[in-house]
């Protein structure tokens, strides 16, 4: 037990004293040898792990209680009696508690599942929630509290939030005099039953600034704040609170909904800061939450030729300008023309406004060393704006698609034929558009191949 609690605790049983189970009453109380059994199996299997064993029972006058057997690596086996309206001696509940905050506490699913029975069954007025294994301490703490008849952990956890009980010596403060779960805590009580339901949560407002922060929250987005929040959506309300978001946005919250433990909301936090440097080129949408990480990656792309200060970027970009210098494929009809990027950068702005996979590290490097050849299909009026890309390979048209991959006009597939006649270079419409082919590409493959047909007759 920590010594916050310790001091706290001693304070409580002077202010709200209980009646103490003495050691000589325990001679009512049978020894249950199955569970210590039990417990001395679990013991020598997993020696590393803090095992406990509850159940209730009755005493020889036939009176309730919980009866409690402990077991650790450091204290050896443990016997605890809760029986209502009493208290344990000063030197048991210091040796009961140190051990509901071990690190690694286990009650079995199988007395889980006949205690989270018995107790709502036996004492109703203790508020049983039901447990499972990963929440033996809090557990263990809230019978011993729901025991007592008075005391602010005694009303914490009859409201409904034994954890704010179990963590209230982390709290910069608290009024043990308090009537009620505000009072004591100094939160409305909404709010600390949503915040009850994760460690993680109530670790936030546990020191005075996070404490404050709460307040203002909750005041903003009470709204928003229902009977359940997740940390990932908490650390979204600290931040819009604090502008890093521009605005709130619902998508993103509902999105982290699932994000019990705060594990994926720092690829939102970093999305959101790429995203802000990225917007001023091109606006990027927000992804879906499974798209997040590959969003994170093509802007750290973007990101890192923005910056243009590391050496692979500036040597990418040397050979792209020098690419471009040669102009091989470059051509115009007066309608449409063929060119080539003149940057890193462009490509990824191409990437970025045509929603395809141009936005690839490996892709632009590729570009760079004439593996493969990048090029931009412009509309000779509006020059400036991005239309068609096309990749060529080995002298051979692969790829040529519009925005979201989609099949460009008909206009362009002629241009295309025209471009692929001037160059010397391999167009196979069918090779290119092999798939969802409608009425109006076949009507253009059939006309095509009447024509390759022709110009082979000549």
């Amino acid at each position: 037990m920590n010594k916050a609690m310790f001091k706290n605790r001693y304070r409580e049983r002077k202010v709200f004293p209980c009646p103490v189970l003495k050691i000589r009453d325990k001679e009512r109380f049978s020894v249950n040898k199955g569970a210590l059994k039990m417990l001395e199996r679990k013991h020598r299997l997993n020696p590393d792990i803090s095992w406990a064993i509850a159940e209730v029972r009755k005493d020889e006058e036939g009176s309730p209680y919980v009866d409690i057997y402990t077991v650790d690596w450091l204290t050896g086996y443990r016997h605890f009696i809760i029986f209502p309206g009493y208290c344990m001696s000063e030197k048991e509940e210091k040796a009961f508690l140190h051990f509901t905050y071990q690190p690694e506490v286990i009650m079995d699913s199988k007395s889980f599942g006949k205690l989270n029975r018995d107790i709502p069954n036996v004492f109703p007025e203790w508020h049983w929630p039901g447990y499972v294994a990963s929440e033996t301490g809090v557990a263990l703490q809230h019978l011993y509290f729901a025991s007592h008849w008075n005391g602010p952990r005694e009303i914490l956890v009859k409201a409904g939030i034994p954890l704010v009980s179990f963590m209230l010596d982390s709290f910069f403060e608290y009024d043990m005099y308090g009537s009620t779960p505000s009072e004591i805590v100094h939160l409305p009580l909404r709010l600390l039953r949503v915040f009850s339901k994760s460690k993680d949560l109530l670790d936030t407002v546990t020191e005075r600034q996070g404490f404050e922060l709460a307040r203002k929250l909750y005041r903003r987005f009470c709204a928003r704040i229902s009977d359940s929040i997740s940390i990932g959506q908490y650390r979204y309300l600290e931040d819009v609170e604090s502008g890093l978001w521009p605005s709130f946005s619902s998508v993103v919250f509902n999105n982290l909904y699932w994000d019990t433990r705060g594990e994926f909301y720092p690829y939102y936090h970093r999305f959101l800061e790429l995203k802000n440097k990225v917007d001023a080129i091109s606006k990027y949408r927000l992804p879906e939450p499974w798209e997040i990480p590959f969003a994170i990656e093509r802007l750290e792309i973007v990101s890192a030729f923005l910056d243009h200060s590391s050496p692979e970027v500036i040597r990418i970009d040397q050979q792209i300008a020098e690419r471009a210098t040669e102009s091989a494929y470059g051509y115009s009809n007066g309608m449409y023309a063929v060119r080539y990027p003149l940057t890193g950068m462009e490509i990824c702005k191409e990437g970025l406004e045509q929603h395809n996979c141009l936005v690839d590290m490996d892709y632009i490097r590729r570009h760079s060393e004439a593996k493969t050849t990048i090029l931009f299909i412009r509309q000779t009026s509006q020059e400036e704006n991005v239309f068609v890309t096309m990749e060529i390979q080995k002298r051979s048209i692969i790829q040529v698609f519009g925005k979201f991959n989609k099949r460009p006009p008909l206009s362009v597939l002629h241009f295309l034929e025209e471009f692929a006649e001037r160059m010397n270079i391999k167009y196979n419409p069918f090779e290119l558009y092999k798939k969802n082919i409608d009425e109006e590409l076949a009507t253009y493959l059939n006309d095509f191949s009447l024509r390759k047909q022709a110009k082979q007759m000549l």
